[in-house]
């Protein structure tokens, strides 16, 4: 058996092998990281990367991996048409990945060659520590994906390179130190001893933790970056729904105060009409008329807040020709802001009216309803729209709004999508 692993055309088929595997796990992360759609080009990138692997087996030619480098961005950028700040990140990431792991591996092979008796195991010591390589590689992307992709595909990531500039030193350093880029790469490592050979492992170990601690930092701001930017938009829009809703309760104190005097006004017209002062009751009448306001909705939800707005959200609804069903109660159990059950109302009506005067139907319909239990409120809105069934729905500021809210209150937000429909459903807890 170890005789056939020594086999020249089996390691010669093994590292074909374990290097497009490496290949394949770059182009997979580039892929998974932007949200990009162009694994039809995947067999093309491993007969490119293959033809090289070949060009490094056979012919020796030096460099090789900076042209696997040229072409991987060549590929993101042109085929896969990630853009530039995009594409910045990932191939920083793939390229220090790479570079440490190939330079280990390379370190202690030639260690092992040159100072331990492997006989018949040399191939199988080959084989098991490129397979080690290779798997550790997939580990780290998938670690780096999972944890950190969205942060990754923000814009600001591009700059990931300038943190990862002082590695990227280090890198070239490691790389031309070590020669692995030169075919006279084996002999040099074979003269490192003990030491030497563990001190490089250690150092090109710690090198990778280092880099590695660097993105974690890099996108942990970036992630902050966002939600700080997600709460002054909030704290923007309560401090307008504040505005508002101040607004809205002046209105309503004028409508209380007119219905107030309207009593007056209506004996004075009265007796006006029993003395049989026809002329000056016209008058008055005329004049009471023109005074007069428009009727606001009699809504009631248990929240005073809450009330001036949906008569305001409603009535505006009404007018722009959609047909409102609304269903709303908030239980004396719950003990939420007013504010942040204003701003969750107001994006959820705000949205389903923008969607109703888009809706292809003629007489577009909203609902907008709440069920309580305890601490716990389900608020859930229905409106047509012009849109398909499991379409999927990017959030725009105001329902990133909502589901901050429905965390904040322990909650989750729902979105659903049907034919010409969309439904909502947020929960929120006060307990």
């Amino acid at each position: 058996m170890t005789a056939f692993l020594e086999e020249p055309w089996f390691l010669f088929i093994w590292w074909l092998l374990v290097n497009g595997a490496m290949y394949y796990l770059a182009f997979d992360f580039l892929l998974r990281v932007n949200g990009a759609k162009g694994r039809r080009y995947l067999p093309l990138w491993l007969v490119i990367c293959g033809s090289m692997t070949l060009c490094a087996l056979c012919l020796q030619i030096p460099g090789m991996f900076f042209l696997y480098i040229l072409c991987l961005t060549a590929f993101g950028r042109l085929l896969l048409k990630i853009p530039w700040v995009r594409l910045s990140a990932p191939g920083a990431i793939v390229f220090t990945l790479h570079t440490f792991l190939e330079g280990e591996m390379a370190v202690i092979l030639a260690f092992l060659s040159a100072n331990v008796e492997l006989g018949a195991y040399g191939g199988l010591a080959q084989m098991l520590l490129s397979l080690a390589s290779a798997v550790l590689f997939f580990l780290l992307l998938s670690w780096v994906w999972k944890t950190y992709a969205k942060a990754l595909r923000q814009p600001i990531s591009s700059y990931l390179y300038v943190l990862l500039l002082p590695c990227a030193a280090f890198l070239l350093a490691v790389r031309y130190g070590l020669r692995l880029d030169s075919p006279a790469f084996a002999a040099h490592l074979s003269s490192f001893g003990l030491n030497a050979s563990l001190t490089a492992v250690l150092v090109m170990t710690g090198a990778m933790g280092l880099c590695l601690l660097m993105i974690k930092v890099f996108c942990q701001l970036i992630s902050l970056s966002g939600h700080e930017r997600e709460a002054a938009l909030l704290e923007e829009q309560l401090e307008g729904q504040k505005t508002y809703l101040e607004e809205a309760r002046k209105r309503n104190q004028t409508y209380a105060s007119f219905q107030h005097d309207l009593d007056n006004h209506l004996l004075v017209l009265s007796g006006l009409l029993r003395k049989q002062c026809y002329e000056e009751a016209a008058k008055f009448a005329e004049k009471l008329h023109e005074s007069r306001l428009p009727l606001s909705l009699s809504i009631s939800t248990g929240a005073p807040a809450l009330d001036v707005l949906l008569q305001e959200k409603i009535g505006h609804a009404q007018r722009s020709g959609i047909k409102v069903f609304w269903d709303v109660d908030i239980p004396e159990g719950f003990k939420g802001e007013a504010l942040n059950l204003c701003a969750v109302f107001a994006n959820i009506l705000d949205n389903a009216i923008c969607a109703c005067a888009k809706a292809l139907c003629q007489e577009p319909v909203l609902w907008i309803t709440t069920k309580a239990r305890g601490s716990f409120l389900v608020i859930e809105g229905r409106n047509h729209a012009d849109i398909r069934k499991g379409q999927e729905i990017k959030p725009g500021t105001g329902l990133r709004n909502v589901r901050a809210i429905a965390e904040k209150y322990q909650g989750t937000m729902e979105l659903e999508t049907n034919e010409g429909m969309f439904r909502i459903s947020v929960l929120l807890c006060s307990g």
